[in-house]
C-alpha cells in the first residue's frame, strides 16, 4: 500500500512539473516573437490560471511531502516578475497635489455614436466631461455627420473644459476609425505613425505643459478579429471546459490571436522607433494595446519605461468588460520623467467594452 502512495505522488508531482513548465513558458512568453513562435507566443494570456494551479501544488505539498514543494516554490520564485505584472500588489499611494491626470479610454464609437440629449444623454460622453481629467486620449473615437446621431459639435460643446483638442484619422481604406487627444493644455502637434493596418493605429500628440514638451503616443492597436461566433466559443469554453470544446475552439482561436499577435510586433516595432527619439522628454505612451502586459507587444513599448499600473495599480486591472476575456489590454506606460502617483482601471461603467484607465503623473525635479 505504501508503494501505491509513493506511486500516486510521483504521478502528481509529474504532474505538477508539466504545469511549472507551463507556467515558466507563459511567464516568459513575451520574449518569443510572434513570427516564429505564434502559439508560444501566446501563452501570457494563461499565466495567472498556471500561476494558481502551481499555487495550489504548494499547499499540497506543504502538507503531503514537504521536500517536493521546492518545485513550485521555484516557479514562483522564477516567475515572480511576470505576477508584479500581471497582479501587482499596492498599497496607499502618493499626494495627487499638482499631478496631472491622464484619462486613457476606448470609447467605442463614443458608445456607438449613441446621441447626447437631455433625458439620454451619452453615458460615456458624460463620463470623460466629468473624469477631471487634465489630457484625455481616445480610442475608437467615431463620430457621425448625421444629427441623428452623436457629432462633432455635440462632443466639443460638452468637452468645453478642454479648449484644445486633435484628431489624427486612421483613415485605411475609408475607415472612420480616429484617435483623439482632449487637453486643457496647448497641443503643438499631432501626426500619425506610419504602419499598415486596416482598422488599427498610433498617433503621437505634442503638448506644452507648463513649459514642458510633453509627447503623448496614444495606441489601438491590432484587434484580434475575433468574431461573434469565436467569442461564444471562448465564453462555453470558460464555462465549461470540456476534451470536445478544447478540440473544437481552442486551436482556432489560438491561431486567430496568434496571427494578429505577429501584426502587432511589427506595428510595436513601430511605435517603439517614435519612442526611441522621445525619451529625453517627458513621455507618454496609452492606449489599447489589445494584448495583455505578457506579450511581446506590451515588453516591446515598456522597455526603459514605467507600467503606471504596476506601478501604482493593484489586482489584475481588467480593462476589456465583455465575453468573459479577463484581461488587463489597456495601459498608460511612462518614462522616468514622470512619478507616477496613482494608477486605476474604473470598472463603474460599462457603456464601452473597454473600461477607462486612469493616472496621476508628477513630473519628476
Amino acid at each position: 500500500m505504501k508503494k501505491v502512495g509513493t506511486y500516486i505522488l510521483r504521478i502528481i508531482l509529474f504532474v505538477n512539473i508539466a504545469v511549472l513548465v507551463l507556467l515558466l513558458i507563459s511567464a516568459y512568453s513575451s520574449y518569443f516573437p510572434p513570427a516564429k513562435f505564434p502559439v508560444l507566443s501566446c501563452f501570457g494570456l494563461a499565466y495567472m490560471v498556471f500561476f494558481i494551479v502551481n499555487l495550489l501544488f504548494l499547499l499540497f505539498w506543504v502538507f503531503a511531502k514537504p521536500l517536493y514543494a521546492i518545485a513550485p516554490l521555484a516557479g514562483i520564485i522564477l516567475t515572480w516578475g511576470a505576477f508584479r505584472l500581471s497582479f501587482p500588489i499596492n498599497f496607499g499611494g502618493g499626494d495627487g497635489t499638482g499631478a496631472l491626470h491622464i484619462l486613457s479610454y476606448n470609447v467605442m464609437g463614443l458608445c456607438k455614436q449613441k446621441p447626447h440629449k437631455d433625458g439620454d444623454r451619452n453615458a460615456v460622453l458624460d463620463y470623460v466631461a466629468g473624469s477631471g481629467a487634465d489630457i484625455v486620449c481616445m480610442q475608437e473615437y467615431i463620430l457621425s455627420g448625421n444629427k441623428a446621431f452623436l457629432t462633432e459639435d455635440d462632443v466639443l460643446r460638452e468637452l468645453d473644459m478642454y479648449p484644445y483638442h486633435a484628431v489624427v484619422s486612421l483613415n485605411y481604406s475609408g475607415n472612420p476609425n480616429q484617435l483623439a487627444c482632449f487637453s486643457k493644455y496647448p497641443i503643438l502637434s499631432a501626426e500619425r505613425i506610419p504602419y499598415d493596418s486596416d482598422n488599427n493605429g498610433s498617433a503621437v500628440f505634442t503638448l506644452s505643459v507648463h513649459g514642458d514638451t510633453v509627447v503623448v503616443i496614444n495606441n489601438h492597436l491590432e484587434s484580434n478579429k475575433l468574431t461573434a461566433a469565436d467569442k461564444a466559443a471562448y465564453e462555453s469554453l470558460v464555462d465549461s471546459p470540456s476534451a470536445e470544446r478544447i478540440k473544437d475552439n481552442l486551436f482556432t482561436l489560438l491561431g486567430k490571436l496568434a496571427d494578429a499577435a505577429a501584426i502587432r510586433a511589427v506595428q510595436a516595432r513601430a511605435v517603439r522607433a517614435v519612442i526611441e527619439e522621445h525619451l529625453h522628454q517627458p513621455l507618454i505612451v496609452c492606449g489599447d494595446f489589445n494584448d495583455g502586459p505578457l506579450s511581446y507587444a506590451h515588453r516591446v513599448l515598456n522597455e526603459d519605461l514605467q507600467d503606471a499600473f504596476t506601478r501604482r495599480g493593484r489586482g489584475m486591472g481588467i480593462s476589456y468588460n465583455e465575453n468573459k476575456f479577463f484581461f488587463r489590454i489597456d495601459n498608460i506606460l511612462v518614462n522616468d520623467a514622470w512619478e507616477v502617483v496613482s494608477c486605476k482601471v474604473d470598472d463603474t461603467i460599462k457603456d464601452s467594452d473597454h473600461y477607462p484607465i486612469t493616472a496621476e503623473l508628477r513630473l519628476e525635479e
